[in-house]
């Protein structure tokens, strides 16, 4: 799971977290029809929503500054979800990821039996960024591995988390 020591060793936090609590994410899990891996559920009930390297929106259960919540991400992944299949295909899989984030690129994160998926906004293929939500927190999202696993060599790193 993401401990809190792990994830302050990785970014710095800016601002006071806003933590999810365990009955949102039961809330959450029932719109889904689905379970939140252990160390994202760590994470929010920990950090709560927020922007993440300065570029990945994760979603909470209300839309406060955030703009948007999970359930009205889901929505609007839902809404969406037939041309997301005309874009990438890859019908069943993009139907049972479940989103818990976007990027300020338009781009939509869900998980995918754990793994962290993101779906461009752009219509190109699914993109696999790492198998766990930790490892996407600790090993991707704020590091430059995210430029390398996308193809963009300018991505700057941002190591911050700023509650939301």
């Amino acid at each position: 799971m993401v401990a809190k020591t792990k994830l302050e060793s990785r970014v710095k936090v800016v601002g006071k977290p806003r933590p999810m609590t365990d009955a949102n994410l039961a809330a959450f899990e029932k719109l889904v029809g689905a379970p939140l891996p252990p160390s994202y559920r760590a994470f929010m009930t920990t950090f709560g929503p927020g922007k993440l390297a300065g570029y990945f929106l994760l979603r909470g259960s209300a839309a406060r500054r955030s703009g948007m919540s999970l359930s009205q991400l889901v929505e609007l992944y839902r809404d969406n979800l037939d041309m997301y299949v005309d874009q990438v295909g890859q019908k069943a899989r993009l139907k049972r990821l479940v989103p818990f984030a976007d990027t300020v690129g338009g781009d939509i994160l869900g998980f995918d039996r754990g793994a962290v998926v993101m779906v461009p906004g752009s219509g190109k293929a699914l993109v696999r960024l790492a198998d766990s939500f930790e490892a996407f927190v600790a090993d991707v999202a704020v590091t430059k591995r995210f430029g390398e696993i996308v193809g963009d060599p300018d991505y700057e790193a941002d190591a911050t988390f700023a509650p939301m």
